[in-house]
């Protein structure tokens, strides 16, 4: 059974039966949304899927924690932007001007993204949802229980305690904005009084304020009791014991009685070859949108489809990179055919969570690996579907979607050669004839290779094999006849795979180019 799967059965299981199970992810704001993030957004969406999948309603709510206060100035922010701290996110400006707030500036390509790989939450905010006043009854109820919250607390901390002058919430004035307010008391119905370092002192109304947040250790589990939230999963940084996550299961059933969510700590996503976390404050981020421009958004999910939450997850953008998109192709060859079906079985959801297209057979499959060669070659897409026919890529009937499939993984697969891939991957044919010096025995083998290929058309794996018969029969080492092919066509002495390559250009140009010398 597919983890997602498990989750959902278990959700079912102690949850019991609900007209509707609520999923939830979540995210502040405060700088790039990155992939991790990502992997928060998307095992919340496959497990409420699987919900789907087993005949329930779902509801994937996916919240922006907006109303958090803006803490310290991210990387590549103005450090003039330190006037700031103290304000919640959404009220922050945009140091690029380019959106409403500071907090939509993140917010807007990340939206982008979920909904590009196939996801469809309902997106909340938390500066909406205090300013509509959703929270006033648990901020009561956290105020009414603040001497138990803080033994509770207190005992999950390893270091300095929460001093009984401590209160589970905290206040933006309405004069300056800023959270740098200090509470002087609660008289025990809703009057709470606070003194601000502007200079602003008031006694609020619970019942009225709506600029009274509660403080994030209370905030996580009222929202859950709040949303009747079933399921969320959280990075490890929060799982740890006696962590957020840990304390907020114990204050959603003793402070506001409610059952328990059911929740999984998820391992830290990185790039293969770097090390540490990544961080939106530091900048040292990489943005599912920098995935998804040369990664198609059914592969990408498929990362994290076959991965469970509880493992890390390295992203390779190098030569690895291809790999995986060998594998996908595989799974889903094997979806679509009836030769193995134990193994088919056990791809059915890695597959079907992955695929947001909804395809009923199976699309053309052209193989990234070979159109990363391709697109050095041309950008003509009709040329690249005429040279995929002719070595066997792809049928000789294509349907619309095939096509569409080819264009994207040509614009992909290009993408990627220009940013990641490594300099041994990458050539430029030379339009004109290089001069350089080869031996004889390289000079006749090219001109055996160009009466090959302009007598007859060979396979690949023929054209590979007869290279080596002509190397053996001048005689030259193989490998002084493929530098010689590299070098004559792309300057370089190694390059793609020399029969495939030769095969995917004109015949004309090769037959003039190896005749040159």
């Amino acid at each position: 059974m597919h983890w997602a799967s498990t989750f959902a059965e278990r959700i079912i299981s102690e949850r019991g039966e609900k007209k509707e199970y609520i999923c939830e992810s979540g995210v502040t704001p405060s700088g790039h949304c990155h992939i991790g993030h990502f992997r928060e957004a998307i095992t919340t969406s496959l497990v409420a899927m699987a919900l789907e999948d087993m005949g329930h309603k779902s509801r994937h709510i996916h919240m922006w924690d907006d109303y958090d206060r803006f803490r310290k100035v991210p990387a590549n922010v103005p450090s003039s932007y330190s006037e700031y701290i103290g304000l919640p996110d959404y009220l922050v400006p945009d140091p690029d001007g380019c959106h409403k707030s500071f907090a939509d500036h993140f917010i807007e390509p990340f939206e982008k993204s979920i909904a590009e790989a196939g996801m469809k939450p309902d997106f909340l905010r938390a500066s909406e949802q205090y300013q509509k006043g959703i929270y006033r009854e648990n901020i009561k109820i956290a105020l009414d229980k603040k001497d138990k919250l803080i033994e509770l607390l207190n005992s999950q901390r390893g270091g300095e305690k929460l001093s009984l002058d401590w209160y589970p919430v905290s206040i933006y004035c309405p004069k300056c904005g800023k959270d740098l307010t200090k509470i002087t008391s609660y008289d025990g119905e809703y009057g709470l009084s606070y003194t601000c370092k502007c200079g602003f002192e008031e006694t609020a109304d619970l019942r009225k304020a709506n600029y009274i947040k509660l403080k994030w250790r209370v905030d996580w589990p009222s929202r859950w009791a709040q949303l009747g939230v079933d399921y969320e999963p959280y990075g490890k940084d929060h799982g740890t014991q006696g962590g957020s996550a840990d304390t907020g299961q114990k204050i959603i059933q003793e402070i506001f009685n409610k059952p328990p969510i059911i929740g999984v700590t998820y391992e830290f996503v990185s790039l293969k070859g770097a090390s540490g976390k990544m961080s939106s404050s530091k900048g040292n981020v990489v943005l599912p949108s920098d995935i998804l421009n040369v990664m198609e958004p059914d592969v990408l999910r498929y990362i994290f489809v076959k991965t469970k939450p509880s493992k890390e997850l390295k992203i390779a953008l190098d030569l690895d990179f291809l790999n995986i998109y060998d594998e996908f192709d595989r799974v889903e060859v094997t979806y679509f055919s009836d030769e193995d079906i134990t193994k088919r079985e056990k791809y059915d959801k890695l597959y079907e969570f992955s695929n947001i297209w909804g395809y009923k057979s199976l699309p053309a499959q052209p193989s990234f690996r070979f159109m990363s060669v391709l697109v050095q070659i041309t950008s003509d897409v009709d040329r690249i579907i005429k040279i995929l026919k002719k070595e066997g890529h792809i049928s000789k009937e294509l349907t619309e979607t095939d096509i569409e499939r080819i264009k994207t993984r040509a614009r992909l697969s290009a993408n990627w050669v220009k940013l990641y891939a490594p300099d041994m991957i990458k050539f430029e044919l030379l339009e004109k004839a290089p001069e350089i010096t080869l031996s004889k025995e390289q000079r006749e083998g090219l001109r055996v290779i160009s009466d090959l290929v302009q007598g007859e058309d060979l396979s690949d794996v023929e054209l590979h094999n007869r290279i080596y018969e002509i190397a053996t029969n001048i005689p030259i080492e193989p490998k002084k006849l493929f530098e010689a092919i590299y070098l004559v066509l792309i300057g370089k002495e190694s390059g793609p795979k020399a029969a495939a390559f030769i095969n995917a250009l004109e015949k004309d140009f090769v037959i003039q180019r190896f005749r040159s010398y």
